[in-house]
């Protein structure tokens, strides 16, 4: 079986949860930017409240910051706790997106599934300048950090007119495991 992830098989379901392969640095890091976004957006607009008449253009524009500040907390946040869920039954197969204050839910039938593949992982572009012998300045290994964390979801499966994508960061040879896994089960 694979590190990256755990399969329950029951009679008549499955459950495959996919767990993140987030270095616990990252997490770490995450949870201290979300909370400190949120605290510090939070923090602005209680303090921008008590000047509300004061200085209106002013209040208006420290609100909006602390808004921004604490959308961007919440969704570093979401992205430290992010874990992901497939369950198979009789009918139906979902895929359960779950964070730290709620759970995304797709319900897919069955008979729909067309086609079950391996995506493969974006590639994005290298930072300017990124070098091929140094990293003197460090931008380079910090873009390719944040592209680890945006979400890549590497398994695509479609069903009638829908593309649904999981499987975050998975690698080739864990991703092909999962597709058959799932490929047996949905043969039953």
């Amino acid at each position: 079986m694979s590190d990256s992830f755990n399969v329950t098989e029951a009679e008549d379901n499955i459950t495959i949860e996919i767990l993140p392969n987030k270095r616990s640095i990252i997490k770490t890091v995450l949870l201290l930017k979300g909370l400190g976004f949120s605290f510090t957006g939070l923090f602005l607009a209680l303090y921008i409240l008590n000047e509300l008449f004061e200085r209106p253009i002013l209040t208006f524009v420290i609100l909006l910051i602390s808004v921004v500040l604490f959308l961007a907390g919440f969704n570093y946040l979401k992205k430290s706790s992010h874990k992901e869920i497939i369950e198979i039954g009789d009918e139906n197969l979902s895929i359960i997106d779950k964070y730290l204050f709620f759970t995304k839910e797709k319900l897919i039938p069955k008979n729909e599934i067309s086609l079950l593949k391996y995506k493969g992982n974006v590639e994005y572009t290298k930072h300017p300048l990124d070098s091929n012998t140094i990293d003197f300045t460090g931008l380079a290994t910090g873009e390719k950090e944040v592209q680890f964390l945006a979400e890549n979801r590497t398994i695509e499966l479609h069903s009638g007119e829908e593309v649904a994508l999981f499987g975050e960061n998975l690698p080739s040879w864990e991703a092909e495991e999962l597709i058959e896994i799932i490929e047996g089960f949905l043969k039953r």
